[in-house]
């Protein structure tokens, strides 16, 4: 149950607004077919659901409902609301706000946005990912600021340090950090060559040798 789980979590971690909508949303999404689980929902979904976005690490929430997060939440619930998302898109919707930020919450289990981008991008630590953002609260929306921000100064120093954003997760990151910085190096290149070539033969004129 999840009445066990230690939910000492500080405000700038968990953003209440988030899991409230999800929850309303979720309340309704999760009634209608496909989207709706096999199985009943159990009578703490709602609980479950509020510390999985909250960050709350799996232990905690109970590895008994890992089957039932990754079912209802992470695969359903993301489902439902981008199938919601694109049919507003077809009806002339533009969004104000980062686009798909929701689903990326859901399916990581993070309270925001810049924090998910860091899993998806392949941080295998929930709780790296929320340290991390906690500690410098970044803006980034896409790939290349992401990037940006782990090149800073500031970011570079508390790598070196051995033991950021947690002493756990210190070696994942640095790793993750590595991978990230190698990938966004690589650019593309193109060149060009030319040949004259006789109009009349269509044959290169001189033939190289």
């Amino acid at each position: 149950m999840v009445a066990r789980m230690r939910l000492t979590i500080r405000p700038l971690l968990y953003s209440a607004s988030v899991c409230r909508s999800a929850v309303q949303l979720a309340d309704r999404l999760l009634q209608i077919r496909p989207f709706a689980p096999d199985d009943l929902l159990p009578a703490d979904w709602r609980d479950i659901l509020n510390a999985w976005l909250a960050g709350v690490p799996v232990s905690e929430i109970g590895p008994e409902n890992v089957r039932f997060i990754e079912d209802a939440f992470t695969y359903r619930l993301v489902w439902a609301l981008e199938a919601l998302r694109m049919r507003r898109i077809a009806l002339g919707w533009e969004s104000e706000i980062i686009s798909g930020g929701a689903a990326a919450c859901l399916e990581t289990g993070l309270p925001r946005f810049v924090m998910a981008m860091l899993v998806r991008a392949g941080l295998p630590s929930r709780a790296g990912a929320l340290a991390a953002v906690n500690d410098l609260d970044p803006v980034f929306v896409d790939s290349a600021g992401l990037v940006g921000w782990l090149e800073s100064n500031e970011v570079a120093a508390l790598t070196d340090t051995g033991e950021w954003p947690t002493p756990e997760t210190a070696e994942i990151w640095q790793k993750f950090r590595a991978d990230m910085l190698r990938s966004g190096s690589q650019k593309w290149s193109d060149s060009e060559w030319r040949r004259n070539v006789d109009p009349d033969t269509y044959r290169l004129d001189p033939i190289p040798r």
